[in-house]
C-alpha cells in the first residue's frame, strides 16, 4: 500500500487580494507562513518517506516548514515541476473583478463549466488535469509502499480529486480545496487509487494529525459556487 498526502500551499498576498495567480511566483504572506507552520506541527510525528513540492515559492516554503518541523528524520523537499499550478496566461496577476469584465466567457466557464476552461495564452483545465494525474501516478509508482507528501496548488489538486472520483471529466464541479488543506489517497498494490478524504483543515485548530476522518466523494470539498475565484 502506498499513501499520498496531497497538500495545498499556504495563503499568499494574491489569494488574499482575489487575484488569479497561476504560475506567478508569489511567496506566502504572514497568514500563509502560520498555516505552513501548523502543517509542520501536524505532520511532526507522522511517518513520511519522501516530500515533493511544486517549484513555485509558495509551495516550496510550505514544504520547507513541514520538513523543518518533522521530528522523525531529516526530510529534504524535492522539486517536481509536474505539481505546478495551471498556467493562467494573460489572466495572471489580475483581480477577478477585472477579469469578469475583460474575459467574461473565460470567467463564466470557470464558474459554470470548469472542464471547458481554457486560459488565453496559458493552459486548459484538461491540460492541468492530464499533467497532475500523470505526475502523481509516476511518483506513486516510483515510491511504492511509501508515505508520500506532495505540496501543490488549488486547481491542480481539485482536478486530481475529480479524476480519482471516476466521474466523467466533463462533469467537473466548481470546487476548490482550501489553503494548507490536506487530501489523502491510498494506492493499492496494483496502483489503483482511492481517496480517503479531501480538504481536511483540522490541523488549523488542533496542530496535530493523530486521526483522520472520512470524506464523501459525492460531496463538494468547498460548496461556495465562487470557490475557484475566491481561492485560486
Amino acid at each position: 500500500m502506498t499513501i499520498l498526502y496531497l497538500i495545498r500551499h499556504g495563503e499568499t498576498g494574491g489569494n488574499f487580494e482575489g487575484r488569479f495567480q497561476g504560475v506567478i511566483d508569489n511567496p506566502l504572506n504572514l497568514s500563509g507562513i502560520r498555516q505552513a507552520q501548523m502543517l509542520g506541527m501536524a505532520f511532526s510525528s507522522s511517518k513520511i518517506d519522501v516530500l515533493y513540492t511544486s517549484p513555485l515559492t509558495r509551495a516550496r516554503q510550505t514544504a520547507e516548514n513541514i520538513a523543518s518541523m518533522h521530528g522523525m528524520e531529516k526530510l529534504t523537499p524535492i522539486k517536481e515541476p509536474g505539481l505546478i499550478e495551471l498556467n493562467g496566461g494573460l489572466l495572471e496577476g489580475r483581480r477577478f473583478s477585472r477579469l469578469a469584465i475583460e474575459y467574461p466567457e473565460v470567467i463564466e466557464a470557470m464558474h459554470s463549466h470548469p472542464a471547458t476552461l481554457e486560459c488565453p495564452g496559458g493552459e486548459s483545465m484538461r491540460d492541468v488535469s492530464d499533467r497532475i494525474v500523470k505526475t502523481i501516478n509516476r511518483l506513486a509508482e516510483k515510491n511504492r509502499g511509501k508515505v508520500i507528501l506532495a505540496v501543490s496548488h488549488g486547481i491542480a489538486i481539485s482536478a486530481y480529486i475529480h479524476a480519482v472520483s471516476g466521474k466523467p471529466f466533463e462533469d467537473m464541479p466548481n470546487c476548490m480545496v482550501a489553503n494548507a488543506s490536506v487530501s489523502k489517497f491510498i494506492f493499492n498494490d496494483d496502483m489503483t487509487v482511492r481517496m480517503e478524504y479531501a480538504d481536511d483543515c483540522r490541523h488549523m485548530e488542533q496542530g496535530t494529525y493523530l486521526t483522520t476522518r472520512g470524506f464523501e466523494q459525492e460531496e463538494c470539498p468547498n460548496p461556495d459556487p465562487y470557490a475557484i475565484e475566491n481561492t485560486i
